[in-house]
């Protein structure tokens, strides 16, 4: 995250690396979390960050409590 340009580089598939203008919202948190290191750590003291699965479980776990049935309504 580039607070100072205002934007956010990611890197997807085939390791590209893309820039998107960075939300003001999403500039806010950023100022409050760590420079360095994961912003999602893993869980029960495993090394690294939180697995993409884990989060797509949490999201579906979310939406089956929150009655929602819309297939198209995804962590992706």
């Amino acid at each position: 995250i580039d607070l100072d340009g205002g934007t956010i580089r990611s890197v997807v598939k085939g390791s590209k690396a893309l820039v998107f203008p960075l939300h003001p919202v999403i500039a806010e948190v950023a100022k409050r979390m760590p420079r360095d290191g994961y912003w999602f750590p893993a869980r029960g003291g495993r090394e690294g960050h939180i697995l993409s699965a884990s989060v797509s479980d949490q999201i579906h776990d979310a939406k089956r409590r929150a009655g929602i049935q819309d297939p198209k309504l995804t962590a992706h």
